[in-house]
């Protein structure tokens, strides 16, 4: 019968080998940035400002709102994996007159483009590629007018002739409005009705986003939505050619590359316009892929538009916080939006919409309050309403509305457990007066009861009329929008990563109603939805000027560019009321697309290089530049122009993501004849200076608009153009955030320093936080990292008995922040920064091989995008005597959800073992350890950070005496009066049992068996001893208290076999020094003292010899069980929280274990490495 519990040991000493691996953050490097993943809507919710539930067009996994599925309709069938195997056509549309109900467009118009429409025959001719996460291609709004003129649009035998001329063998047409459907992620036609039965949630959720998408470009309805209204899209007689990328998909790992293709195949198959609603956040256009850069270059010589969403991130920190004044890089632009030939678009909230009203009755009064509802509620019925507590849990609501004033989040997820105690308490529905007063009515997705959501000044109103009842009549009607022409805090801010400025302009994009699977109609809101409105109004817009402009005989890449010019200058700069200050370019582009005047437009506006922004790069206090009108008509005209000057507002040394109008100059008079007419336009803003330094100390924006009317007396913007000048030096601005050895008082970014413990404490992992929270969010700052190992395991490790160490179960290394540790407080363990006499931090290794403090592995917490990112190491002399390899590139740590992005990097590439670049350990001594690095910016220098390191691998020396009182157990020593390397750490002695404890092996089959794992390594496992440790570390005043007994991990007393302990010494770079506290006592009662040289450390057995041969089958044999184990470490840490796996049992107190990370991720490895014993068993039966 074999030990089984050494079945388990092996689990928990593989870990030892990889914990490091599994809470090593993903590095932005060449091997792993060529790989998009597309993006979609996700419930983006700040905690006091805009809580729409957002699509998040830039996250790295695809994930689709709550919100949006219909939750009284649950998959019939739930599947973990995504089906994407459409097989059937969808049906020929039905014929019929046209209905006759009015379309949604009809009723408010936020982007002016049904003067558009009229003049391009409804898009008729026009094609458009739309590439997204997937399509309801059944959908019936997707087809064209009944009537429509068969010789403007493109017939099936000229596309076909199109396919084969560039070998397009693959694809399929759908009908005379969907040309060419083909799934790109699985190599596959996109065909057949959705059927809810036979796909994943996730898949549905991403079908749902295509299709919202393609409907707000070219729906074409023939049925009424739930307000009675058709809903139609921007250009709804345009052809399409829907291209299908997704996360979901076989080649996911290859999602740069088919969007790449999906790109190429549009311009090949004739596409216009190209819809993008995904993207890759912060990301820089120097790790974008090669076949993406390709395909850009490709549509813009051919003319065609690439249109892309910004993102819905924000800034920097993202839900985390505002960023720091000090860090005005703070922009997350997306990929492939990044890019100047990319028009990007950002979000922002319409003026008007059509909404559902809520009836108000008091006595004869009537008032109507807009409403967003979940459900519907009987319409021919009146109900009382009583505002409700939400923390009350004795409520009687029966058949009420109960009214309740938003406090938080009003995600589905977080929301639900309030709905649920209200629903419970007989409520017919729930009313949720907003918190925001400047946010749009949203919805809150809850089906099972109505929900619905009204505006802060209206809850107010509701209110005041307490006596009323309320009336729900299904009735709509356009209403003025809370947060109408205000910009959505969550579209992503620019500058990209090289300092370009971005978005290009804005469109609507908050709880917009468009097509959704089984011909229903959902809002959604995010960039996602803004993009698609861009692309649908560029496509008529070119299609006007070629028309309007044919005697020019442009080139398709010149119409190109005149169009984006035209749009542009023709968009609407948006005003915010509340701030009485012009939106950031930074945040709007241009303004909000306006149709109209652009199709009417007889101007341009460029700068002297005929860019439509003007990025002024670094500026001074005064400066000048020009813009220069292009006169489309040759006619001699005046106009009117004014400067508005803007930069940031600061709150609390933060960004508050909100303008700050400097001046605006009066209006000017100029006339504009001939090709063009230059403006001479002069900046003064000295008079900020010194406030604005203070408030940003590395530099600040001046930025705005040139704004044009057509007269004096005109109230309306004929157009305008941005323009950004940075008071400082952008390109050299500080790209790593300073160490936490210099701001561990004031804390940084991410990380706030501990007031209730020790001094100085600085924990890098705490127990109780969930895997995710203990990797991403408690370690989120600029340090050097190393490992800590145990006595024992220590000594293992050093005599190459790794992963084999009896101590395998007990004792794993353990990642700290190098300078620091560990103290024991109420029998807690804290880490903590000791400084030396002169202040400065003890950041000491000893490369010696053992494990404990050998190595420097770097941690960064990123301001901007880098590349370039080395470290070297440099002698007292300066000599360079160690570089590592360069890591391409790094992105911001923009936020510290673990989810989208890190707080911080672990630099794996970066790390330094002792060695200098011949691979010999280097001399003790000291060191300075530097990062290089390079913002991406052009022009940027190199960065730099140094650290001052000690390597010391002298061991410490041991105590000349020791006294130890066999009645109390009190052991106490005198140190040595010369010193032999660094200041002591600790000391402590060192106790260690056998587990006799037998059991039998398990008959049943295990699961997940790994076949790799050889005869000789289940040998090596069942031979193997298996011991537990116990130190006991001196207190503050040098003593050590010894047990007689102590508890097993079985609860058993174990008697201290005093002959065993050993009396241990432990320096601040990690060198120990012991001997057998029996024969320091013997030496101390002979007055005797012990050698203090090296050799006197505590000897272990020599392992015997092994030829390369075996030495080799014994590495695979570990690297094979390292992978399986590591692979269930990861599944079942991503799973629960830390603090529902923690053991039990109470260890007495370990070396550098408290934390506990390793150990508990150890111990979920028993029932993978089980495995073993199970194998072992059939062989011996």
């Amino acid at each position: 019968m074999k030990n089984h519990k050494r079945y388990k040991m092996l689990g928990i000493s593989l870990v030892t080998t990889s914990v490091l691996l599994m809470y090593t953050a993903n590095v932005r490097a060449e091997e792993n940035m060529q790989d998009l993943t597309l993006v979609t809507t996700a419930e983006v919710v700040a905690p006091s400002e805009s809580t729409a539930e957002l699509d998040n067009a830039n996250q790295t996994e695809l994930s689709a709102l709550d919100s949006q599925l219909d939750g009284e309709e649950e998959l019939a069938s739930p599947k973990e994996e995504a089906q994407t195997s459409y097989t059937e056509l969808p049906q020929a549309y039905k014929d019929g007159q046209e209905a006759k109900a009015q379309t949604l467009l009809s009723q408010y118009d936020a982007t002016n483009v049904q003067d558009l429409q009229k003049v391009t025959a409804l898009g008729a001719g026009q094609l458009i590629s739309v590439i997204d996460a997937g399509f309801d291609i059944n959908h019936s709004a997707f087809k064209l007018d009944q009537d429509i003129d068969k010789k403007q649009i493109i017939d099936e035998a000229s596309f076909e002739a199109l396919k084969q001329k560039n070998k397009i063998t693959y694809g399929q047409r759908i009908n005379d409005k969907i040309l060419f459907a083909y799934d790109y992620s699985n190599n596959q036609n996109i065909v057949g009705p959705i059927d809810k039965s036979t796909i994943s949630k996730e898949e549905l959720k991403h079908i749902n986003h295509g299709t919202h998408v393609v409907g707000i470009v070219a729906a074409n309805s023939t049925q009424v939505a739930n307000n009675n209204l058709l809903v139609t899209g921007m250009a709804p007689n345009a052809q399409l050619l829907l291209m299908r990328i997704s996360s979901l998909g076989k080649a996911k790992d290859q999602t740069s590359k088919a969007y790449a293709k999906a790109i190429t195949d549009s311009v090949l198959l004739g596409a216009k316009v190209i819809s993008m609603s995904f993207g890759i956040p912060a990301d820089s256009w120097a790790t974008v892929h090669e076949d993406v850069k390709k395909a850009i270059q490709l549509a813009k010589d051919h003319g065609v538009l690439l249109v892309a969403g910004i993102g819905n991130d924000g800034a920097f920190g993202k839900e985390f916080g505002k960023p720091l004044a000090t860090n005005p890089d703070f922009g997350l632009v997306s990929s492939p939006a990044i890019s100047e030939d990319v028009l990007t678009v950002a979000n922002h909230d319409a003026q008007m919409s059509v909404s559902e009203v809520v009836t108000l009755k008091t006595g004869e009064k009537e008032i109507d309050l807009p409403i967003m509802l979940s459900k519907s509620l009987d319409a021919n019925k009146a109900y009382d309403f009583t505002l409700v507590d939400e923390e009350n849990d004795h409520l009687d609501l029966t058949g009420k509305i109960a009214v309740l004033k938003r406090s938080g989040s009003v995600r589905l997820v977080d929301f639900t457990p309030k709905i649920e105690k209200i629903q419970k308490a007989g409520a017919a529905g729930l009313l949720v007066i907003n918190n925001n007063p400047i946010q749009s009515n949203i919805l809150i997705p809850y089906r099972e009861l109505p929900v619905g959501v009204i505006s802060q000044a209206d809850g107010q109103t509701l209110l005041n009329n307490g006596s009323g009842t309320l009336h729900f009549k299904h009735i709509f009607k356009v209403i003025e929008n809370a947060g109408g022409n205000r910009m959505v805090p969550e579209s992503s801010w620019g500058l990209t990563a090289e300092g370009h400025i971005k978005p290009d302009i804005s469109a609507p994009g908050f709880e917009v109603l468009s097509t959704f699977s089984n011909d229903k109609y959902e809002t959604l809101s995010g960039t996602s939805m803004s993009t698609p409105h861009v692309s649908g109004i560029m496509s008529l817009l070119q299609a006007a000027l070629a028309k309007k402009y044919a005697h020019l005989n442009l080139t398709p890449a010149q119409l190109l560019d005149l169009t984006k010019k035209v749009a542009m200058s023709s968009a609407s700069a948006l005003f915010d009321p509340e701030e009485k200050a012009f939106y950031s370019p930074r945040q709007q582009g241009a303004g909000a697309i306006n149709a109209k005047k652009a199709l009417e437009a007889s101007h341009y506006l460029t700068d002297a290089d005929h860019h439509a922004k003007i990025n002024l790069g670094n500026v001074k206090d005064t400066f000048n530049f020009t813009v220069r009108i292009h006169n489309l008509t040759k006619e001699t005209k005046e106009l009117y122009y004014q400067t508005n000057l803007t930069t940031d507002q600061i709150t609390e040394d933060k960004f508050a993501l909100k303008a700050r109008s400097l001046s605006d100059s009066a209006w000017q008079k100029v006339t504009v004849s001939g090709d063009y007419t230059d403006v001479t336009i002069s900046i003064d803003a000295s008079q900020f200076s010194q406030e604005l330094r203070q408030q940003m100390p590395n530099g600040y924006f001046l930025e705005g608009f040139v704004r044009f009317k057509d007269s004096q007396s005109s109230s309306e913007e004929l157009m305008s153009i941005p323009f950004l000048g940075f008071r400082g030096d952008f390109a050299n601005l500080p790209a790593l955030e300073e160490s936490i050895y210099s701001k561990l008082k004031t804390g940084t970014f991410y990380y706030t320093p501990v007031t209730d413990g020790l001094e100085n404490q600085l924990d890098f992992a705490s127990a109780g936080l969930s895997f995710e929270e203990v990797l991403n969010n408690n370690n989120s700052y600029t340090a050097l990292l190393t490992e800590a190992t145990p006595w024992f395991l220590s000594n293992d490790v050093k005599n190459g008995n790794f992963e084999l160490s009896p101590y395998g179960a007990s004792e794993v290394p353990k990642p700290i922040v190098l300078g620091t540790f560990a103290k024991q407080v109420n029998n807690e363990e804290h880490y903590t920064l000791d400084l030396n006499q002169n202040s400065q931090v003890y950041l000491a290794i000893s490369p010696n091989k053992d494990q404990n403090r050998d190595s420097i592995t770097p941690q960064a917490t990123f301001l901007r995008n880098v590349k370039d990112v080395q470290a070297q190491v440099l002698d007292t002399n300066g000599n360079i005597i160690w570089s590592s390899e360069v890591a391409a590139a790094y992105i911001k740590n923009y936020t510290n959800n673990g989810k989208d992005s890190d707080g911080s990097y672990k630099l794996e590439k970066l790390v330094w073992d002792g060695t200098d670049n011949n691979q010999m350990t280097v001399a003790d001594g000291n060191y300075i350890y530097r990062l290089l690095y390079s913002p991406v910016v052009e022009g940027a220098r190199q960065q730099m950070m140094d650290f001052s390191v000690i390597v010391s691998t002298k061991v410490p020396n041991l105590p000349t005496r020791a006294h130890y009182d066999t009645e109390t157990g009190q052991l106490r020593v005198e140190e040595s009066n010369h010193q032999n390397g660094l200041p002591i750490y600790r000391t402590f002695v060192a106790f260690d049992y056998e587990d006799a404890t037998e059991e039998s092996l398990s008959g049943e089959t295990v699961e997940g068996e790994n076949p790799q794992v050889t005869e000789a390594s289940e040998e090596d496992l069942l031979d193997m001893p298996f011991k537990y440790s116990v130190y006991f570390y001196a207190d503050e005043n040098g003593y050590i208290n010894i047990p007689k007994t102590i508890k097993s991990e079985d609860g058993k007393d174990i008697t201290i076999d005093f002959e065993k302990l050993v009396f241990v010494v432990e320096d601040k770079a990690g060198n120990f020094n012991s001997i057998k506290l029996s024969e320091l006592l013997k030496q101390s009662q002979t007055d005797k003292q012990p050698d203090l040289k090296e050799q006197d450390e505590l000897a272990l057995p020599e392992l015997p010899e092994t030829t390369e041969k075996e030495e080799s089958s014994k590495s695979e044999q570990r690297q094979a069980m390292t992978r399986e184990v590591t692979k269930t470490a990861e599944l079942l840490a991503s799973k629960k929280p830390i603090s529902h796996l923690s053991t039990q049992q109470s260890l007495p107190q370990t070396s550098d274990r408290k934390g506990n990370l390793s150990t508990i991720l150890g111990s979920l490895l028993i029932l993978t490495v089980s495995c073993f014993g199970f194998r072992k068993k059939q062989k011996e039966d």
